[in-house]
């Protein structure tokens, strides 16, 4: 009897379902409405057609080198930008902690070719875009913060081999202990102090030649960034907003909340969205689910658009009991 029962063979085929692959289908639905009302909200503001997309990474990852960004993201920003129409604005919502200085110039690159010369370019920081993804958003045409949002300085972060594994370490930090040395390791008469000599004997010139030339790279970078978007009819002021970003905040993990960007760069080129926003409700919405997506998923890194999604996962090896 109950073989022919339709509800019963309704309820049965539902509980045979993959529960997790439907649970997570039915949340990029939802992700995926939420970047359309986006859309749409956009350009009932600004008069303009706009497609968002949202590059995300797993931000408490073990493994710094799987989610900083690098060529990865190079290659699934390319391939994304395929997918999309041209002749639109882009908003590109970011969340990272940073990674390749050289990588984010050529995802900017990537953006620009993709917008020509009349598409605007908006990057939207719900909460965290650090050093290289500070890079990026110093990149747009316009930035788009909320109270929780932040920014960071721009120092790069070099790859050094140590125990046979790859450390990043802050440029800046490597330079500043130089001059300490060199500051601090003489005495009055102009002798070098004996307890400087191990110090200086370890002290590795060419490291700091990389670092010297990697911080000049990023001011080069960012002046080009700045001058082609935000103060591209005011470039005098390009030098002092990448010293202020690249030399004047310190250490590399400092944080610059949205007020103190946009008292940097100007409130035509910073929109910061209060709370009852209805734009910031939807950003705030989209950023909690992907992120919620990304702690409870293998994936650790995300570049979605309204009609499609390219992940980069990982599994960690599970701990033995």
């Amino acid at each position: 009897m109950q073989s022919q029962d339709p509800i019963y063979k309704t309820v049965l085929n539902e509980l045979n379902q993959d529960i997790v692959k439907t649970f997570l289908e039915e949340q990029q639905n939802i992700r995926h409405r939420l970047i359309s009302q986006i859309q749409n909200e956009r350009k009932r503001r600004s008069r303009r057609e706009t497609i968002v997309i949202c590059y995300y990474s797993k931000l408490d990852f073990p493994i710094q080198t799987e989610v900083m960004i690098n060529q990865w993201d190079v290659k699934a920003i390319d391939s994304t930008l395929q997918e999309l129409p041209s002749n639109c604005d882009i908003e590109l919502i970011i969340h990272t902690y940073g990674g390749l200085p050289q990588k984010s110039k050529q995802i900017i690159d990537f953006l620009r070719t993709k917008l020509g010369n009349k598409g605007k370019l908006r990057v939207v920081v719900p909460e965290v875009a650090k050093s290289a993804g500070t890079l990026i958003a110093l990149g747009a045409d316009k930035l788009t913060m909320g109270l929780p949002s932040e920014l960071g300085p721009i120092d790069p972060q070099i790859p050094r081999h140590s125990g046979g594994q790859i450390q990043y370490v802050p440029a800046w930090s490597y330079l500043d202990a130089f001059k300490y040395l060199q500051d601090n390791s003489k005495d009055d008469q102009g002798n070098l102090k004996h307890e400087f000599y191990p110090l200086l004997a370890s002290f590795d010139l060419p490291f700091h030649q990389i670092c010297t030339n990697a911080v000049q790279e990023t001011f080069d970078t960012a002046k080009e960034f700045l001058s082609n978007g935000m103060f591209k009819r005011n470039k005098t002021k390009v030098a002092g907003i990448v010293n202020f970003f690249l030399y004047e905040i310190k250490p590399h993990d400092a944080l610059i909340n949205s007020r103190e960007v946009k008292q940097k760069l100007g409130s035509s080129r910073v929109e910061v969205l209060n709370e009852g926003d209805l734009l910031w409700k939807l950003y705030w919405e989209l950023h909690c689910r992907l992120c919620g997506l990304l702690d409870k998923t293998p994936i650790v890194k995300l570049v979605e658009h309204e009609k499609g999604v390219l992940v980069r996962q990982v599994q960690l090896n599970p701990t033995p009991v």
